[in-house]
């Protein structure tokens, strides 16, 4: 490509880009909904024409994972115990060769809708880079130590495993 064409095409993309910013905030000015046809929507196309034009690609996450959820019902589901089993996990089983995301929490009770499940205290949510890491993981100390101090006060423990993308 020419040195012309280049700067053609890049003072077009600025300008194009101007006249969409500007016809969306005549539409804001207005105070009219962004889905309308009459040019509301074009911040969204802007944005829209950017990401698939621009030479910096997003890319979503490829390759088999292992996916490593785990609920626990404790005994006594106090609020001290529940934050202390939710720092163990934080403490114990974080930070290892292997994981590729990690987050440890509490039930979210105000969603109570029927399908939802409230039969737990803690969720342990691990993604692993392989079944492998997952496999290595299941014999760290810092595993096998939590879970030696921590079984006494679970009440019921369910494990789910899947393969991710």
């Amino acid at each position: 490509m020419r040195k012309g064409q280049a700067n053609s095409k890049r003072d077009s993309w600025q300008y194009l880009s101007r006249r969409i910013l500007t016809a969306a905030r005549l539409k804001q000015q207005r105070q009219a909904s962004y889905f309308t046809t009459d040019g509301g929507s074009c911040l969204y196309l802007l944005t829209f024409f950017k990401l698939l034009l621009c030479k910096k690609r997003y890319h979503v996450a490829t390759g088999q994972k292992l996916s490593h959820v785990v609920f626990f019902k404790l005994k006594n589901s106090s609020s001290a115990n529940v934050k202390a089993l939710v720092d163990a996990c934080h403490k114990c089983l974080k930070n290892h060769p292997g994981v590729n995301f990690f987050a440890a929490g509490t039930l979210a009770k105000e969603y109570a809708r029927p399908v939802n499940d409230h039969d737990f205290d803690v969720c342990l949510n691990i993604v692993f880079d392989s079944r492998e890491a997952h496999d290595a993981y299941q014999t760290i100390a810092d595993h096998l130590t939590f879970i030696a101090e921590h079984k006494p006060s679970w009440e019921k423990v369910r494990v789910f495993d899947a393969d991710v993308t």
